[in-house]
């Protein structure tokens, strides 16, 4: 009887220990799955931070596009002004040329008026 029970025994031992090593067969199996769907997700996570960086790279493009248009919008406001100043340069320059020729009219009529008179 003691050769039986310490054969259950073995075999029990055995199987235990077969067991076991399935079980630990089987977690590195699932072990190796897991980690091949975390490189999967580290590589995508590569993919979308190269693609961030693509982003802030033509964000900061834009951003200095940006600030040289605002620049030479500045530009051109400001020539803008100086051509308002000018307009109004030629504007008064023209009231003061009508008014030189009004003048010269009226000293024109004036003088003729006068030599109307003269040859009378």
């Amino acid at each position: 009887m003691e050769d039986i029970g310490n054969n259950e025994i073995m075999q029990a031992i055995q199987g235990i220990a077969n067991s076991i090593t399935d079980l630990k067969t089987d977690m590195n199996e699932k072990f190796e799955v897991v980690n091949t769907k975390f490189d999967a997700i580290d590589e995508k996570f590569e993919d979308v931070n190269e693609q961030f960086k693509g982003i802030n790279n033509r964000l900061n493009t834009i951003s200095t596009e940006l600030l040289t248009q605002s620049g030479e919008i500045g530009a051109i406001k400001l020539s803008q002004e100086v051509m308002q100043h000018d307009v109004t340069d030629i504007k008064i320059d023209i009231r003061k040329l009508r008014k030189d020729v009004t003048n010269n009219f009226v000293d024109i009529k004036e003088i003729e008026t006068t030599l109307g008179m003269a040859r009378q």
